[in-house]
Parts: structure tokens; C-alpha cells; sequence
């Protein structure tokens, strides 16, 4: 994944289709956000490390 693409859906995109309501949703493949996820979590482990090597 090189970047991630932001997919918007409409009231009417939605199931079942909302037909009162003005607003739109942005969406992100399931794919992308667990990348996403896990390389937020390796990053955070990897400042935890930094910071405590830092501390000592």
C-alpha cells in the first residue's frame, strides 16, 4: 500500500438508503485501515522503546 484511498458514500449509497438526512461518510478499504493499524502500533512501540532507552 503506497497511499490510502479515501472513498466517500452518499445517503443513497447506504443500505438501506437514507433519504432524509444530508450528510456523507468516508470510508476506507478494511485492507488499508489493518495496515494502517499495525504500522501505528509498530511505531508507537518503537517510540516507547526510544524514549525509554532515552530515560535510562
Amino acid at each position: 500500500m503506497q497511499e490510502v484511498k479515501i472513498y466517500t458514500a452518499s445517503p443513497s449509497d447506504l443500505s438501506p438508503p437514507v433519504q432524509s438526512e444530508s450528510f456523507c461518510v468516508d470510508m476506507v478499504l478494511a485492507s488499508d485501515y489493518a495496515e494502517l493499524e499495525a504500522k501505528y502500533a509498530a511505531l508507537a512501540v518503537s517510540g516507547y522503546r526510544m524514549q525509554t532507552n532515552i530515560c535510562k
